[in-house]
This record gives C-alpha cells, structure tokens and sequence, in this order.
C-alpha cells in the first residue's frame, strides 16, 4: 500500500498546528516513465517530495543525515521518521501506517506538538502568521519609525484607549549608539528606523528622528 493517502491526511489534520510533511523516493516505475510528480499527482500530494533520481540512498552515505539514527530503529522502507521542533528524532518506525504503528506515530506526534502549543513555541505576538521563535521580527505590531525599542504605552483619548507605540528620547540615544557602534543592523532595526528611504540606517536618520521628537510627535 502506499502510505501518501494517509501522510496527506495526517498533514491536512494537523498543518495548522504547525506539522510539516516531508516525504522521499526514488525508482518511481521501472521503465523510468513514472516519475515524483506523476506520483504526487497521482495520489493528489500537497506535501513536498524529495526525490533521489539515482535510486534509494545508501543510508551509510551523506544522501541523507546520519543523525535520524537509521540503525538504532531497524531498517526497511517504506520508513516514517516524527522530529520534534528542534530536530530531534522522536519515533521512526520501518513499516506501513497501519494498526499499532499508526497509533505510536499518531501518539508521538500529538506529543511533540502538544508540547510546541504548551511552551509558547507557536505564540505569534503580532500575528503575521509566522511564530515568534521562528520570526526575524516577531514585534511587527510595532513597527512604527522611530520606535527602535519596539516600545508601547498605554494611551487615553476620549472614548478610546490603547496601547500605542512609544516613541522618546531613548529611542534616539539607541540609535546613535547602533550607529556609532558599526554593528551589523537587522533588518527589523531598518524598517523601524529608515527615515530617508535608503534602505541604510545612518546619521541622517538620528537627526530626522531627533527631529522628530523635539516637534512633540
């Protein structure tokens, strides 16, 4: 049986937990006129395929990382390997998704992205989609030019209220001493702070900024 009907399955289940499917594959047909693509067509694939056009790797070789210790978990294809968030193995099993063996890697799996939900590894802050332990920039919410510390306060006006981005004295004293140091600037630094346009972070930009403050915005 093939076992991409059921990893297809699994992946819509759980993608928006944050699963990821990855799947391999080699000697599609004998003849050579079936390839991945038909392949994944064929079963209605979404997952991305990685596929080894020299035949199935040598699991002693490089062609695939020595670290899923091939040898620890028995051998034989096809093979379904679980990673946890931070690459490490946490079930493998050389055997189609059936009976026990779907119910230990359904286990292990619920296990690992149990664990990312309760440890915060999926909050997104500023909601964009990408979890803040994985984004460049996981304050985007507060993202206003000339808020370098990516500050917030509490605001009254009217009926309104709010937290609102912060933007003061500090923030010029942190930007001249990024300036002054020469570091490397990210890129989450630029987009706050870029007040020219230039796509550079540069004494200009600390006397717009100064500028800017002192004119009481």
């Amino acid at each position: 049986m093939s076992e991409a009907p059921i990893l297809q399955e699994i992946w819509e289940t759980y993608q928006d937990q944050g699963l990821e499917v990855i799947a391999f594959g080699a000697d599609w047909y004998p003849d050579g006129n079936y390839t991945c693509e038909d392949w994944a067509s064929a079963f209605n694939v979404d997952y991305p395929i990685l596929d080894f056009e020299t035949g199935y790797p040598n699991w002693y070789q490089e062609d695939i990382p020595y670290i899923i210790f091939m040898p620890e978990m028995g051998w034989g294809l096809p093979y379904n390997i679980i990673f946890d968030h931070e690459m490490n193995v946490v079930w493998g099993a050389a055997a189609d998704f059936t009976g026990d063996v779907m119910d230990e890697a359904l286990e292990a799996l619920e296990g690992a992205l149990d664990y990312m939900n309760e440890s915060g590894v999926n909050d997104d802050e500023d909601e964009d989609g990408i979890s803040g332990e994985c984004d460049p920039c996981p304050t985007s919410h507060l993202y206003v030019t000339g808020n370098l510390d990516f500050s917030e306060e509490f605001l009254i006006d009217g009926l309104d209220y709010g937290f609102y981005p912060s933007i003061d004295v500090l923030d010029i004293l942190l930007l001249s001493d990024l300036v002054e140091s020469g570091d490397e600037i990210s890129a989450c630094i630029v987009e706050a702070n870029d007040f020219t346009g230039d796509g550079f972070v540069n004494p200009i930009d600390i006397m717009a900024l100064a500028a800017y403050v002192l004119d009481g915005n």
